[in-house]
Parts: structure tokens; C-alpha cells; sequence
């Protein structure tokens, strides 16, 4: 009935040891993979009490591995503002008791720390020029992987096929909100934001990290993505982003003449417009209305931005009630609650009185003396590197640095109308900030004579 085969023991010397280089190359690995899978929300997820995602679970062998070999070294390098985002966490872990769900609180303090180990073991496996250039195109790929998945969603309804993953849709059915492997539209163009930033301004500079015509095309795609996402803060970090060039135009005409390359994308944002308003008038306003429903314009309701407005006015007021004593990043919701006249005693009524921009969760949960650690930590987070990028005259990490530091202006700008601070993929993007930020600075000091 059954057929057992018997399976002889490995001789001894036959027996396959992992060498060191070999383990690395192995840990490598798994980071390339949480950071190609680090957006997916709905998709590869344990449910243990709390939601892991996969990229969260392949990266805790390395965290293992990095304790073990790595935290004890002399050649252990700190991230930047290390110390500032340690100080800060200390101060989300004392205000976990200050709510009606210490639970919850307790399971943020775990994500935090969780992120936290994130940057520190990227900067102690990424440390040459040649890993980190190999980990920034990983990057970029991963971005175009989830894009290309997300138009894989639009297009298959299209033709009357089954859309994976789809969580909303226009028309039912057939035209299909794009969210990729996140919750809603929403997350999905949030968490693309980093990577188009990325790569516009790799592609603005003319960055020689991936062919010219390869990131012509992934930024393409990524642009295609974010539009066809519907997020209106995907659309607003596109305009923000274009308007640097009318801008540049104009002032160096008034400062030093006509800037051919500047008059040319200025010309070519005018005649989008232009197509845009010819479009909308033939068309019609009550054809497209539904795009931008919600915003309060056109006629349509406010309801989307009213809310974020209150939620935001919610938590600067809890903040204010108590200025020093915070609720931690997980009780921020129960003192909104209570707010509201409502007793958090569960995880699902709490997700219902989030606070709606990250800053202003951070104040409240770490009070203001956390806060303003946190702010310094942050501020670090750009000055380091920008000061590196002013200085730098580097044809290869200068405009990494900037990429990353630039993307991560834009993201963290998005955030400001969105709650949680503690996304995964924000701290992977503050993680190969990090890792590329030390390799660049290490590199730069051995080319600078003594």
C-alpha cells in the first residue's frame, strides 16, 4: 500500500558545508528578496496575531546571522542618527502602558524595533561599492515588478480575464483600481512614489546605474502605474515633481538667460495640459467627475479630505491634552477613541480612530521631548547625505545619495496625509538610504587626499 524507500546516510566527506563568503551571498539573497516583496500587504501574509509579511519573515534569519557574527565586531558600522532613532524608540516603549490596549501598543513597539534591526543589518552586509550598486538595481526592479503586476490588473478585466488581487474597482467588473500588491489604490501609489521619485531623478541625472534606455523604460512604466492608480497624492507628488521645471526655467531666465534644456520640459508640460484641457472639454467634466470624487471640487463632495482634516485636528488635540506623557504609536487610536467617547478595548474598533499624518501621530505618541528627537533623527536623515551631495563631486554615489534622499522628501510628504509611520516600506527605503549613504562616505574619504 505504501512505498517507503530507504535513503542512505551522507558519508561524511560528502557533507555540504556553507563556506562564509557563501552564507553572505545566501543572506544577500534573502534581502533581495524582502525588499522585492516588501509592498505586499493581501498577498504571502501569516496571520499570528499580528500580520507577517513575507518580506518581514526572510529577513529574520539575517537578523540572526547579523547577531550573531556581526554585532560584536570592531568593524561594526552605525547608521545615521542611530543613536537619535534608538533615544526615540526608548521613548515609544515607556508610554505603552498610557492606553486602554497595552497590546496593541506592545505589538507597535515590536514593528518599530523590527524596522529598527532592518536598517542596522543592511548597513552591516551592504558595505562595497559593488554590493550596494547591485542592491540599488534590485531596488529599482522591484519597483517595476509590482508596477508591471498592477497593470497586469487593469488590462486583464480588459479583455474579460480574472484580475488578482483587485480591491476596487471603477466599473465592476471591467475597469479595474489598480493596487498592486497593497490594501487599496491608495497604499499601492504611496509605496510607488519611492520608487518613481527614485528613478526620475536617476533619469534627470543621467545616473549610469542601469542602462539609459532600461531606466527610460522603467520610468515609464512606473509613470503609467502611478496615473492609472487613481491615487490623487500619487497625482499630486507627479505635479509637485514637474513643477520644478517651470520653476528652474523662469528663474534662471531672469538670473542668466534661456535654458534650452528647461524650455524644452516646460514646452512639453504646457502641451499636456493642453491635451489634458482638450480631452476634459470633449469629453466632459461629469464623465471624468467620479476620478476625483471626494476632493470637494468640480461640484463633488468633500468627504475624503473633511475627514483627513478632522482626524488630523483629533490628534493634535490628544497631543495637546497631554504634551509630555505620550500614548505610544499603538495608543494614539485609544486616545482618539476616547476623544470621540468611545472605550477601545479591541484591535478592529481601534483601526477606526487613527490619526491621519504620521508627524503628528509621532508627537503624539512620543510627546514632545520624543518628538523633537525624532524630528533630529529625521532632519540627519537629509542633512548627512545632502551635505555629502553638495560636497561629493562622485559620478556614481552622488546621484544615488541624492535619488534616495530626494524620494524619501516625497514620501514622507505623502505620508503627512496618511497614519501609521511604522510602513515596511519606509524603513527599507530609510535602510538602503542608510547602507548607500555609508559606502559613499567611506569611498569618498579614501579618494580624498590626507
Amino acid at each position: 500500500m505504501f512505498n517507503f524507500t530507504c535513503i542512505p546516510a551522507v558519508e561524511k566527506s560528502r557533507t555540504i558545508k556553507l563556506r562564509p563568503n557563501t552564507t553572505v551571498q545566501l543572506m544577500h539573497w534573502m534581502l533581495y528578496v524582502s525588499v522585492a516583496t516588501v509592498s505586499f500587504d493581501i498577498f504571502l501574509v501569516v496571520n499570528i496575531g499580528f500580520n507577517f509579511r513575507i518580506s518581514q519573515l526572510v529577513l529574520i534569519p539575517v537578523m540572526l546571522y547579523v547577531a550573531l557574527t556581526r554585532l560584536t565586531s570592531k568593524h561594526t558600522v552605525v547608521p545615521v542618527g542611530f543613536c537619535y532613532l534608538l533615544v526615540w524608540s526608548t521613548f515609544i516603549l515607556l508610554f505603552v502602558p498610557n492606553t486602554s490596549l497595552p497590546v496593541r501598543s506592545a505589538g507597535y513597539v515590536f514593528w518599530l524595533l523590527f524596522n529598527i534591526a532592518t536598517i542596522f543589518i543592511f548597513v552591516q552586509l551592504f558595505r562595497t561599492a559593488q554590493r550596494i550598486n547591485q542592491l540599488i538595481r534590485y531596488y529599482i526592479y522591484s519597483f517595476s515588478f509590482v508596477a508591471t503586476f498592477g497593470l497586469a490588473q487593469f488590462i486583464l478585466p480588459l479583455f474579460g480575464l480574472e484580475a488578482p488581487l483587485v480591491e476596487q474597482w471603477w466599473i465592476p467588473g471591467m475597469l479595474a483600481r489598480i493596487n498592486g500588491f497593497s490594501y487599496e489604490p491608495s497604499y499601492f501609489a504611496t509605496y510607488l512614489t519611492i520608487g518613481w521619485v527614485m528613478v526620475a531623478s536617476l533619469h534627470k541625472d543621467k545616473a549610469t546605474i542601469i542602462a539609459k534606455r532600461s531606466l527610460f523604460n522603467i520610468y515609464l512604466l512606473l509613470t503609467v502605474a502611478m496615473i492609472l492608480s487613481s491615487s490623487r497624492m500619487g497625482w499630486l507628488v507627479m505635479i509637485l515633481w514637474y513643477l520644478q521645471f517651470p520653476v528652474q526655467f523662469l528663474f534662471k531666465l531672469f538670473c542668466s538667460g534661456i535654458d534650452r534644456r528647461l524650455l524644452g520640459k516646460t514646452l512639453l508640460l504646457i502641451v499636456i495640459c493642453v491635451i489634458c484641457y482638450i480631452f476634459v472639454s470633449v469629453v466632459g467634466i461629469d464623465a471624468i467627475k467620479f476620478l476625483i470624487e471626494g476632493l470637494g471640487i468640480l461640484g463633488g463632495s468633500s468627504h475624503s479630505s473633511s475627514t483627513r482634516i478632522n482626524e488630523l485636528l483629533d490628534t493634535l488635540t490628544v497631543f495637546a491634552e497631554s504634551p509630555f506623557i505620550g500614548y505610544s504609536l499603538g495608543g494614539v487610536s485609544s486616545a482618539i477613541g476616547a476623544l470621540r467617547g468611545v472605550h477601545i478595548t479591541d484591535l478592529e474598533t481601534a483601526k477606526g480612530h487613527e490619526g491621519m499624518n504620521v508627524f503628528a501621530e509621532v508627537l503624539a505618541a512620543s510627546g514632545i521631548i520624543g518628538g523633537l528627537v525624532f524630528a533630529a533623527y529625521v532632519a540627519l536623515l537629509f542633512y548627512l547625505p545632502i551635505k555629502f551631495v553638495r560636497k561629493s563631486a562622485d559620478s556614481v554615489f552622488r546621484p544615488l545619495v541624492k535619488a534616495l534622499v530626494i524620494s524619501l522628501g516625497f514620501e514622507l510628504l505623502i505620508l503627512q496625509f496618511n497614519q501609521n509611520i511604522l510602513r515596511p516600506y519606509l524603513w527599507m527605503h530609510i535602510a538602503v538610504l542608510c547602507c548607500t549613504y555609508a559606502v559613499a562616505q567611506s569611498y569618498h574619504k579614501s579618494q580624498v587626499p590626507a
